[in-house]
């Protein structure tokens, strides 16, 4: 058995509808140590956001399994799966995810109420969001930050339940280059702290900071490339941009 703090084994993923088949993940295999950062990079439509969401427990595969610390995720009862998504991974999405009528500190708190920790929910919100610098706009709504803050606010609430792993699904992809680069240093001070996790982009500078690069290509994961390339970005696959999947 696998030591990996998170493992997926053979998963797979299709979607049926109107007698059509659509295999979007074909027999995964990954392993995510604890304390380490992975890349996932690809182009458009090629599953990663399915992935990311099977790993996270959002979703269920159509075959295959995901291990979380020696557990079979699918395996649990369906409110210990709850209790895997809430309160052992945190998630930190394209599109933020924020409620507009909740301050960011409501945002950021709003994760203790769904998850397992309901201590000290108001000073630890603040604290997270003094931690990717967000520690003046503690009141304000997310129509009054911009793209960026909005970002720091969504890791900040990924961060709540204490996260053993990390799951982000392209983090920059709403952001300019500098706000996009500002973020990913958050990401950078929370791997070097020891966090755990896992990046999904199409983005070969995002995937550059990361230990390792997987890339998925029609449904299966190819590649071991070690992030210490920033200066050898030829090394790594060029998908073409995003558009979502």
């Amino acid at each position: 058995m696998s030591d990996a703090l998170l493992r997926a084994e053979g998963l797979s993923k299709v979607f049926r509808e109107g007698g059509q088949e659509l295999r979007v993940l074909d027999g995964v295999n990954l392993e995510v140590a604890a304390g380490e950062c992975v890349a996932i990079l690809g182009r458009s439509g090629s599953g990663k956001s399915t992935l990311l969401h099977l790993l996270g427990g959002l979703d269920r595969p159509t075959s295959g399994s995901v291990w979380f610390e020696g557990t079979d995720v699918f395996g649990m009862h369906e409110l210990s799966i709850d209790r895997y998504r809430s309160g052992r991974v945190g998630f930190v999405f394209q599109q933020y995810h924020l409620l507009p009528e909740l301050s960011a500190l409501e945002n950021v708190r709003l994760a203790s109420m769904i998850g397992s920790r309901k201590d000290d929910s108001k000073a630890r919100a603040a604290s997270l969001l003094e931690r990717v610098g967000l520690g003046d706009r503690l009141s304000h709504k997310p129509a009054k930050l911009s793209g960026g803050e909005r970002q720091r606010v969504a890791i900040a609430r990924a961060l709540m339940n204490k996260p053993a792993v990390l799951l982000a699904d392209e983090p920059t992809g709403n952001l300019d280059a500098d706000t996009g680069a500002s973020v990913l240093e958050v990401f950078s001070e929370l791997h070097a702290s020891g966090q755990t996790m896992v990046l999904v982009t199409h983005d070969t500078k995002v995937a550059a900071r990361a230990d390792r690069v997987v890339t998925l290509v029609r449904g299966r994961l190819e590649g071991n490339d070690v992030g210490e390339n920033e200066n050898e970005p030829s090394t790594l696959p060029q998908p073409l941009p995003d558009e979502g999947e």
